[in-house]
């Protein structure tokens, strides 16, 4: 995925809130693999990782660190109010 400048803004924005929350949030640069991120971010703000913490990723061992899924919950919860805030008439019903 490339740093473009929208994705890296949003990157900022998730460290911001990271920080509200106690979390550590880094760059992990360009890494080997694909990921629907590489497509996502041609088109709009994309932030990849925001999944679960654990390790085994895809594989029959995969595990989820379930301790930290509330941390991780609030991050997404608080980015999408963000975004809310920022485009109040994104979600018209």
């Amino acid at each position: 995925m490339e740093a473009l400048p929208r994705n890296r803004t949003l990157l900022a924005t998730a460290r911001r809130l990271g920080h509200e929350l106690g979390l550590s949030l880094e760059d992990a640069g360009l890494v080997g693999g694909s990921s629907d991120a590489n497509t996502t971010s041609l088109f709009t703000s994309t932030l990849d990782g925001l999944g679960p913490v654990g390790e085994g990723s895809h594989a029959t061992d995969e595990r989820v660190d379930t301790l930290q899924m509330p941390e991780r919950t609030a991050l997404l919860a608080l980015l999408l109010l963000e975004a809310l805030q920022a485009f109040p008439d994104f979600l018209l019903l």
